[in-house]
């Protein structure tokens, strides 16, 4: 499960970082746990997802993480679950987020289904935040009903938010993809993800019409018996239009499950398409319960693919887990025809099953079995370097603080923010600021920690940085030392 709306019993209340108390575990799914938490500050509930330990082994992985710091918090919409924090605490990543009151989408459609009216106005809901998602340049990555929590506002109405987007770069990592090689969940995953290609908005966009297709009709377009086969059914398998489904309705979720990402409608296309398709005579009641987007789209339009697909039969069931099996009885019924298999050139066929022979230990239940140094994709750029800076002075002012003064970088080419390191692990991103003093709260009083400042700088030629040493102490609130 990767809501986190259920309870457990109590656990001691413990610290996170100088800022956050986790109070109680409520859920956790794949990549980490979740917590109820308060922010010390000011007192506010928030919920913590902590990330699977592998994360935080590796400073690449971490200053990728850190990075989301400038963006994430200025992403709203009243559909998502807002990220507030990104922390770095010893061997510990979290995100921190809005607490919702609310049942996974999951949940919901297992234990009491949605009606067609209200499945329509929860993926419009989706669509629209996934939009203002890609508008800051984030890629969600894991679109699927575990990833959605829903309250409801009135006895009628449902409202939807998208959760887990702040782990983006994370399941971009090398500590995720060395374990799995594809990131996200084989039922929702998109073709270009699976042979490889990196994932852009539009693999969001497949991944929420498998999860239109599934809500409206009662089972998954693409399924299979294990997930090696449900990933290269993703490539060659054509999708049942169901009986009874509109056309305008069949023609958007088969545009959003088209092979060719370009093919796809953009998450705000989708949305407004969605809401316009017909499916009964309630449609004109539903504008007013769905945050639209507000800007105009700057995306080229969507193409819709103008061949008719060949039908093939659907499983009804299939014996794995919740991201294998149906979860309802449908509303409209797949169209029974016969199956067409589709050849795949070599290329495709040798680099699949490469793919398939490695990743499917983490979704057969066995991460532990990696592929060794597989590398993840990266985006275009000069490489990032850390670059040590001199800390020029280290003081604890009062017990449970300790200020640093160090080098100022600014200047250093390609310089991009700063990073400070607490016993060789990262645990804060600065950005360039005017000053080079960073203050650091903590509980700890007795103990010596050793510190470190970097700079990150994108260049494809660094200068050589100078021979440091981490600066150690203790935030006891004795006198200063220096190191000038």
């Amino acid at each position: 499960m990767d809501g986190y709306s259920t309870t457990v019993d109590p656990v001691p209340t413990r610290a996170l970082g100088s800022g956050y108390l986790l109070e109680q575990e409520i859920g956790g799914g794949a990549t980490g746990r979740v917590w109820r938490g308060v922010r010390r500050r000011d007192g506010a509930q928030v919920a913590i997802k902590l990330l699977r330990s592998e994360f935080a082994r590796d400073t690449e992985n971490v200053v990728r993480f850190l990075r989301q710091r400038t963006v994430l918090p200025n992403v709203e919409h009243p559909n998502l679950v807002r990220v507030h924090d990104l922390v770095a605490e010893g061997d510990m990543l979290a995100v921190v987020m809005d607490l919702v009151q609310g049942r996974d989408l999951r949940q919901i459609i297992r234990e009491s289904p949605l009606t067609r009216e209200q499945s329509i106005i929860v993926l419009a809901q989706v669509a629209s935040a996934l939009d203002a998602v890609h508008a800051a340049g984030v890629v969600h990555r894991d679109v699927k009903p575990e990833n959605v929590l829903v309250v409801w506002r009135g006895e009628a109405h449902p409202h939807a938010m998208l959760t887990d987007f702040g782990l983006a770069k994370v399941l971009d990592s090398p500590a995720f993809t060395s374990a799995s090689v594809l990131h996200g969940t084989p039922a929702y995953i998109a073709p270009e993800v699976v042979t490889g290609r990196g994932a852009g908005p539009e693999a969001d966009v497949y991944g929420l019409s498998v999860m239109a297709y599934e809500l409206l009709v009662g089972v998954r377009p693409v399924q299979a018996d294990n997930p090696a086969a449900l990933l290269l059914a993703h490539l060659e398998a054509e999708i049942v239009r169901p009986q009874g489904m509109p056309d305008e309705l069949w023609k958007l979720i088969r545009s959003g499950l088209a092979k060719d990402p370009a093919m796809r409608p953009t998450a705000a296309r989708f949305a407004a398409r969605i809401m316009g398709a017909p499916s009964s005579p309630a449609e004109h009641e539903m504008s007013n319960v769905v945050s639209m987007p507000t800007r105009t789209p700057t995306r080229s339009p969507d193409r819709t693919p103008d061949r008719t697909p060949v039908r093939t039969p659907v499983r009804t069931q299939t014996p794995d887990s919740s991201t294998m099996d149906a979860i309802r009885p449908a509303p409209f019924a797949p169209e029974p025809v016969a199956k067409r298999r589709k050849r795949w050139p070599l290329w495709v066929a040798g680099s699949l099953c490469l793919v398939l022979g490695v990743g499917g230990g983490l979704w057969l239940g066995n991460p532990d079995k990696s592929p060794g140094d597989t590398q993840p994709s990266s985006s275009a750029g000069p490489p990032l370097h850390t670059y040590y800076l001199a800390i020029t002075r280290a003081t604890s002012p009062k017990a449970g603080q300790i200020v640093l003064v160090f080098q100022d970088a600014k200047d250093l080419p390609g310089f991009d923010n700063y990073l400070v390191f607490r016993d060789g692990v990262p645990i804060q991103q600065l950005n360039a600021v005017d000053n080079t003093t960073f203050t650091y709260e903590t509980g700890d009083t007795k103990t010596e920690h050793c510190f470190a400042v970097a700079a990150l700088l994108e260049t494809d030629n660094p200068p050589l940085g100078p021979k440091t040493e981490p600066t150690c102490l203790s935030a006891n609130g004795k006198p200063a030392s220096s190191r000038e």
